[in-house]
């Protein structure tokens, strides 16, 4: 069994896109998801699949607010999540490497 130094990381989900985007994460790291979007209120965000708990439906994330943390519970992948821009009705990409 391998030894891995656990990491605790903070996604910001800004107006811009995240960051750290992209993420290179390894497995028994902590992810959170901060909502920083300047003007809203709150967004929906589903998180993406390397975490335990597994992902859900969408959740609500309020201004300054956090969903998670998730324990990365992948053995290696490159996984894409996308953070809606309420602003531009678009939406931003980001990538957690694991």
């Amino acid at each position: 069994m391998e030894n891995y130094n656990m990491a605790d990381w903070t996604i910001n989900l800004n107006d811009t896109g995240p960051t750290p985007d992209p993420l290179d994460a390894s497995p028994g790291d902590n992810v959170t998801f901060h909502n920083a979007m300047s003007g809203t209120t709150s967004i929906s965000f589903s998180s993406p699949s390397p975490f335990s708990p597994p992902p859900r439906d969408a959740q609500t994330i309020v201004a300054g607010g956090d969903l998670g943390p998730f324990n990365c519970n992948s053995s290696g992948g490159t996984y894409e999540y996308t953070v809606p821009d309420t602003r531009a009705k678009g939406t931003r990409s980001g990538t957690i490497e694991v």
